[in-house]
């Protein structure tokens, strides 16, 4: 019969509060017993391959509790002795710019997991255990007892209970969201000395960065050198990649991220043999004698802006010559210029259009011709998205396509309005037309000019009926009628005032129907994923630690295949590497993504990384979930509302990612109990085991 406790032994010679809190709170050295704390018995649900944590907090109000060890074993065959560790905290001088503004007077928060060894727990400070089980794929459905001792050097015990309830299902080992993160390899070199050839070292990383089943990059140069015709050695790589293959690197990138192919310049004219040809052809054949061909992915150029373009283009057209069987990724809005020239699209949360995303991703283009071809688009201004590398183009606003936008630089008002101008080939005729509007840039009022000759232009009364948009990410949009049927060679818009107090912006203007649907072009189909973006929400920042559980979530609701940007590392500068682990590191880029530490033994997790993998696993949830619908096992409507399409914005409020969060725990629970039924009753031998 198997045991299931957690009793936790503590010193009392004065006043200790010893209690629990979910992965998701944090928690501060100042922080203190609530009334929403737990005590007393903590419980866990997790699948088969699933690690779940939670955290135990020990405050001692008067002395000094010493020495105070902790001893976990495991619960089950299947189910190993949990993963200890101690929080320890990132220092933020500066705030990021998501920070909640409850936390506005902190200057540091929890960050690095700390190896566990004994410790000293002082008076009127809080200290913090981060405990993770790891639930076998072998293990039984049911629930489960086992037991931690926290003992220090002298003091009587306190018992608390925790229970693991297994559910009767495993998560994949491949994960099913696909990421990219970029690994800044040399910042770990630097801070240990490791050479390349030193693998077993380099293995340790790769095998902890499994454990959190994201991907990431891995080019360095001196890990693939480039004589100067271009030529790569890639041994090196192909070791390396060898490790991290197999420990499960779910998405294996050739290229050098931001660097785009800088390492492999064009051919000189006249000259047939490309270097990235040379490079590529034999790392796709590489790959696939291992069976992970189809995991392969490179980024010939980043995020780069509009006069770029057409080089951006050729980019992606020199790498599908190379070899068609690595996948290319491209970062940016939609836009139908890129439309035959990338397999994934990883689009900005800013920039996400539901109607596009389903429109490359069944292979259907995005252009759609206008009815009456425009001899020129103009506007007062443009605007621009600086950190981003896009601008805004006045054609974008009447190309036939509503998922392209021109927004205006500035913000309307009634002494400097912003408008819209269109000039055609041939004089339209019309007494109805519609407006669509880039979503957050809508216009609170619209005054229309319409010209007979195209030079000369007068007041036009139009009667406007406004629509909001019901998905995320769609356009709101407008019907308009002119008074009586007009005849026009140009038309203009102005905008006086914005209805969210920044600029406007226009999808599209209408004059006539657009194609039919079955008329629309077919394309390759593309996968589209989430970029991430500084600043914006979900960010991982360690001072908005509960947005990176929810970074799956919102891939899941914009029902994207992937995500890509965020840094897994980007260490300030001044890190080395000194005896003693730190438990406090200054974090001197306040929107630094940093998922994992510099430890003294080799990298350390971080509550953000801890937080991620949670969310990753929530995905396989909704997921098989989706598929138990689909395939009509399950039928609870408040389970089926769950994988349907969510909305969620950039600057998403703390009360919103709050109350996702409190509700996941129980939405996971629920989902896990109606999956291991489905499982049960499919095959019923599989009985609960409860060993109390």
């Amino acid at each position: 019969m198997l045991q299931a406790l957690l009793i936790l032994t503590l010193g009392f010679t004065n006043v200790t509060h010893v209690w629990m809190e979910s992965s998701t709170t944090p928690v501060f050295p100042d922080a203190t017993l609530r009334s929403t704390s737990q005590q007393g018995e903590k419980r866990l649900y997790a699948a088969r391959g699933e690690r779940e944590s939670f955290q135990i907090a020990i405050r001692s109000s008067q002395r000094t509790l010493e020495g105070v060890q902790v001893h976990a074993p495991a619960i089950h065959e299947h189910i190993d002795a949990p993963e200890i560790h101690r929080v320890g905290y990132a220092q933020m001088p500066a705030a990021s710019q998501r920070r909640p503004d409850d936390h506005g007077d902190r200057g540091f928060f929890p960050g690095p997991l700390l190896p566990y060894e004994p410790f000293d727990a002082p008076p009127e400070e809080t200290q913090v255990l981060w405990v993770t089980y790891h639930v076998g794929r072998d293990a039984p459905a049911g629930v489960h007892r086992g037991s931690i001792e926290i003992i220090p050097d002298r003091g009587r015990h306190r018992t608390i209970d925790v229970t693991i309830e297994v559910h009767d299902f495993s998560l994949p080992e491949q994960p099913s969201l696909e990421t990219l993160f970029w690994f800044d390899r040399e910042a770990v070199q630097q801070a240990y000395d490791w050479p390349l050839t030193d693998l077993d070292a380099w293995e340790s990383v790769y095998e902890l960065l499994s454990q959190y089943r994201i991907g990431y990059n891995l080019w360095q140069r001196d890990l693939v050198p480039v004589d100067e015709q271009g030529s790569a050695t890639t041994g090196r790589f192909e070791q390396h990649l060898d490790l991290a293959g197999e420990h499960g690197l779910p998405v294996i990138d050739l290229g050098q991220g931001q660097l785009g192919l800088s390492a492999f310049p064009p051919p000189p004219e006249g000259f047939r043999n490309d270097p990235l040809r040379s490079y590529l052809r034999p790392m796709a054949d590489w790959l696939d004698a291992r069976g992970w061909v189809e995991r392969a992915i490179i980024q010939p150029v980043p995020p780069v802006g509009r006069d770029h373009w057409l080089a951006v283009r050729e980019a992606l057209f020199r790498t599908r010559r190379a070899d068609e069987r690595i996948r290319r990724l491209w970062t940016g809005p939609f836009h139908p210029y890129f439309e035959r020239y990338a397999e994934v699209w990883a689009v900005p949360l800013r920039f996400h259009d539901r109607t596009a995303h389903k429109r490359l991703s069944q292979g259907l283009s995005l252009k759609a011709a206008p009815a009456h071809a425009a001899s020129n688009v103009y506007a007062s201004s443009s605007g621009s998205h600086e950190t981003l590398q896009y601008e805004a183009a006045p054609a974008d606003g009447y190309d036939g396509s509503m998922h392209t936008y021109w927004w205006s630089e500035q913000e309307p008002d009634p002494n400097n309005p912003e408008w819209f101008a269109i000039h055609f080939e041939e004089p339209v005729r019309a007494r109805d037309f519609e407006v669509d509007w880039r979503p957050g840039y809508e216009p609170e009022t619209v005054r229309v000019r319409t010209s007979f000759d195209g030079r000369a232009f007068n007041h036009a009364n139009v009667r406007w009926d406004h629509h909001f948009s019901m998905f995320p990410g769609e356009p709101s949009w407008s019907e308009a009628r002119f008074d009586m049927n007009k005849t026009f060679r140009a038309i203009r818009f102005e905008f006086s005032r914005s209805a969210s107090g920044g600029p406007v912006g226009v999808a599209n203007v209408q004059f006539g129907e657009l194609p039919p649907i079955e008329g629309i072009e077919a394309i390759p189909p593309v996968s589209v994923w989430l970029a991430h973006h500084d600043g914006d929400f979900p960010t991982f920042a360690p001072d908005s630690p509960a947005e990176s559980r929810l970074m799956p979530w919102v891939c899941w609701g914009l029902e994207t295949e992937g995500y890509a940007g965020a840094h897994i590392n980007r260490w300030p500068p001044p890190w080395r590497i000194e005896p003693g682990d730190p438990e406090r590191w200054i974090l001197y880029d306040p929107g630094a993504p940093v998922l994992f530490y510099p430890g003294e033994n080799g990298l350390l997790p971080s509550v953000q990384a801890e937080q991620m993998r949670d969310g990753l696993e929530d995905y396989e949830y909704l997921k098989r979930l989706a598929q138990a619908v689909e395939d009509g096992q399950i039928t609870n409507e408040a389970l089926e509302r769950l994988i349907a399409p969510q909305r969620f914005f950039t600057d998403m409020e703390p009360a919103e990612i709050e109350s996702w969060i409190e509700a996941i725990t129980d939405v996971r629970v629920q989902i896990g109990r109606a999956l291991s039924g489905i499982k049960l009753r499919a095959e019923p031998e599989g009985e609960e085991e409860d060993a109390s």
